[in-house]
């Protein structure tokens, strides 16, 4: 009896833990739905205050509630054909009302959402793999810049189809080359990828309105420039080139040498040298883009930029009779100065034979003028075949070729 009693005893304080245990989670499960219903509150107001019209639509839903429950007890009174006659006409009201609560729902999500606006960049680049090693802010040092990666001419369409940014002053596109060797034993492939950059092209234009669109040439692939691959890239720049050449705002750079030249690019004959290669791409950007910057003038249209800034036709009567007297003075002042050029002339060749050399020396350095001095006395004698000075970054890509030269002929 007494280990009877014991076990009752164990079994019931077994029960109370339990029955502690299911209080505790009755609680829990309180707190949950009070803050459910809390929450619910909170989405309604924010709805009430986007939306003014869904809190009509939120009355209504709440009347249509309480007359089902109303009717739901009626119909515990009421005889069963007249219960049923009651729900078949207090159905369709609560139908309404939850098409009206997806309605109010669709309403406040829809205002409640904010598409995320980009911040504004001057220079954008959309590439594919070649332009890896290329750092676009160290390109354009004093611009904002964004380079985006993207494989394929459709890529390229998607993500520019979900940026707007006036602020863009420079819109790069380098893509092509995986299109073409995709579909490579395709004989419309060209004619593909041209409807593609289209496409690609006027999507740019709506996104960048006022950008520049520069237009990077399709580099080959491989060794064998005569392939069918290399024929239809050849292709493809020619028909995008003749396509594009007299299209406003719209810039296309040629590669001569990455065309040509395949000791510039890495073993797998796609990929760009990260020294030669690289630097190559990014002076023939940046050359085609500054020569249209120098040679751009506002006042005159795309014909005429090689044009000089002003002409005899386009000034007025009154400032022709100016210049008319303007060039009558430097003619008189030409004339004064070579009669003094003979009578010094005349001078020198009454001078001794040693001083004549020495005149000549200083008509020399008068000529050129960025002689360096080799002692304080006297200047080393000028190269008249010396070639332009280069800048520095021209002199390192010529160094880095020649350097490329010569461990491939080791």
């Amino acid at each position: 009896m007494a280990t009877l009693t014991a076990k009752c005893e164990s079994l019931q304080s077994l029960v109370e833990k339990q029955q502690q245990q299911i209080a505790k989670l009755q609680e829990v499960t309180d707190s949950i739905q009070l803050s459910q219903s809390i929450s619910k509150m909170r989405t309604y107001a924010q709805t009430v205050a986007l939306n003014p019209g869904a809190h009509q639509v939120s009355a209504k839903n709440c009347i249509s509630k309480d007359n089902g429950t109303n009717n739901a007890t009626d119909d515990k009174t009421m005889d069963p054909d007249t219960a049923h006659a009651n729900h078949t006409t207090t159905q369709p009201s609560t139908e309404e009302a939850d098409s009206d609560v997806e309605l109010t729902q669709q309403v406040s999500s829809q205002e409640g959402t904010q598409v995320p606006t980009e911040e504004s960049k001057q220079v954008r680049v959309y590439t594919d793999s070649i332009w890896k090693a290329v750092n676009v802010s160290r390109m354009f040092p004093n611009l904002s810049t964004h380079k985006d990666k993207t494989s394929t001419i459709s890529d390229a369409t998607k993500k520019l189809e979900t940026i707007h940014d006036p602020g863009t002053s420079y819109a790069i596109l380098h893509i092509g080359s995986n299109d073409l060797d995709n579909s490579k034993h395709d004989d419309s492939s060209v004619q593909g990828c041209l409807q593609k950059t289209e496409e690609l092209i006027s999507i740019a234009k709506a996104s960048f309105p006022n950008a520049t669109i520069v237009l990077s040439q399709v580099l080959p692939r491989g060794n064998d420039l005569q392939s069918d691959l290399n024929k239809n890239i050849k292709d493809y720049n020619q028909s995008v080139l003749q396509r594009y050449k007299d299209e406003e705002k719209l810039l296309y750079v040629r590669h001569k040498k990455l065309s040509t030249s395949r000791h510039l690019y890495r073993r797998d004959g796609i990929h760009l040298d990260e020294v030669t290669g690289t630097s190559l791409l990014v002076a023939d950007v940046k050359r085609t883009i500054r020569s249209v910057e120098n040679e751009y003038n506002p006042g005159y249209s795309r014909e005429n930029w090689r044009q000089p800034p002003h002409s005899g036709q386009d000034r007025p009567q009154q400032n022709r009779g100016q210049d008319r007297t303007h060039r009558n003075r430097g003619q008189d002042r030409a004339q004064e100065n070579r009669g003094q050029d003979r009578s010094q002339q005349n001078r020198g060749q009454d001078r001794p034979q040693q001083n004549r050399g020495q005149d000549r020396a200083q008509q020399n350095r008068s000529r050129d003028g960025s002689w360096r001095a080799d002692t304080p006395g006297e200047r080393s004698r000028p190269n008249w075949y010396r070639s332009q000075v280069n800048t520095p970054h021209e002199d390192i890509i010529n160094l880095a070729y020649k350097l490329k030269e010569l461990l491939n002929n080791f």
